[in-house]
């Protein structure tokens, strides 16, 4: 997410140095940008794949003022919960409506 930019994004890009460095575009992201911005089913390949888990990516913002990148953030990766939790979260909704229609028709 990002707020009180200086114009419209005009691109996105991730790069991948380590923390704290400068490295040049790895990947961009493809517009229109809005914030928050998600993104989903981006390949990638193993030595990426490495570099993000390991916390080495960062995105710049640019606008047209900015043309070298107005604001960037460093990326980090987060678990994501395993697919037989969300079975058992499934299962407490589907629970949770029968309930509800039980009480409706009493």
């Amino acid at each position: 997410s990002w707020a009180n930019l200086s114009g419209t994004v005009t691109k996105m890009q991730f790069y991948f140095p380590p923390p704290g460095s400068s490295g040049g575009v790895s990947l961009g992201i493809p517009g229109p940008w809005a914030s928050p911005e998600i993104g989903t089913n981006i390949a990638l390949d193993g030595a990426q794949e490495t570099d993000l888990l390991a916390g080495n990516w960062y995105v710049n913002i640019h606008t047209a003022q900015f043309g070298g990148g107005e604001i960037r953030g460093q990326v980090t990766a987060e678990a994501v919960p395993v697919p037989a939790t969300l079975g058992l979260l499934g299962l407490s909704i589907a629970g949770l409506g029968v309930i509800a229609r039980r009480r409706k028709s009493a």
